[in-house]
């Protein structure tokens, strides 16, 4: 039965545990460009604010980040009081590996709207990358009591507690993510791995067993060479580019 639940352990671990692949542009720093759109939208001075926000936000949800953060430092440069700018220039940061940068433009939307659960969340998000997992735990509350029904913060702040050690936390908060989302094979993992590291074996298993079945029907036998966490599975799965497209939008 161990080593069972170890092996599967292994499997999910390589695919579950990384919040999210770092994208492949995330060399790039922010320039001072001018947003030009090579369609013609034209130089800044010369564009509106908010075609400067509907041109960024098509940027970013194509990945495009360093074109993207051109556009929302343009925004900010003209209304200082825009938190919705300050907010994406948080994601495009976070996008580019530059997490302390994020933290600092989250705080600043959040500032502007103390309302927004979604600057709180991701600004705990940019400090879970950095291993800032109290102060990331504290984010993730305070978006759960601006909104309760935010499947991502219980989700991460499941995750956090299960990081930090804390795998009793780790199971209530994945056990209430469950409640929104119980065909969510990856917060059945996670709360069968935190089960595990409590010493419940059997629970662990029948946890680590829902996860497979929701993961895929029909699972191949498992592999180094042939993991169905690895690989994009036949029958279903997303493509890379459409799960880069998802990730942007979690921003």
């Amino acid at each position: 039965m161990k080593r069972n639940i170890c092996f599967i352990l292994i499997a999910f671990l390589v695919s579950v545990i990384p919040l999210y692949a770092q994208e492949k542009d995330s060399g790039n720093s922010l320039k001072s460009n001018s947003p030009v759109d090579k369609k013609g939208v034209g130089k800044a001075s010369d564009v509106s604010v908010k075609e400067l926000m509907r041109v960024g936000k098509i940027k970013y949800m194509n990945s495009c980040f360093r074109e993207a953060g051109d556009c929302f430092r343009d925004v900010v440069a003209r209304e200082p009081e825009n938190g919705e700018a300050w907010h994406f220039l948080g994601g495009v940061m976070h996008h580019l590996g530059q997490y302390d940068a994020a933290i600092e433009y989250y705080t600043k939307a959040i500032k502007l709207d103390p309302a927004a659960y979604h600057s709180f969340h991701n600004r705990g998000l940019s400090r879970h990358y950095g291993a800032q997992y109290d102060s990331a735990i504290q984010d993730y509350s305070q978006a759960i009591e601006l909104n309760r029904d935010y499947f991502k913060s219980w989700y991460f702040r499941g995750l956090a507690y299960l990081e930090k050690g804390e795998y009793a936390r780790a199971v209530e908060d994945f056990n209430v993510a469950l409640l929104m989302q119980p065909h969510n094979h990856k917060a059945w993992y996670l709360k069968g791995y935190a089960r595990y590291k409590m010493g419940d074996a059997q629970a662990a298993s029948g946890d680590y067993m829902q996860a497979l079945r929701l993961a895929n029907q029909a699972l191949p036998e498992y592999s180094s060479e042939n993991n169905p966490y690895l690989i994009n599975r036949k029958g279903g799965g997303s493509t890379s580019d459409e799960r880069e497209k998802a990730r942007a939008k979690s921003f």
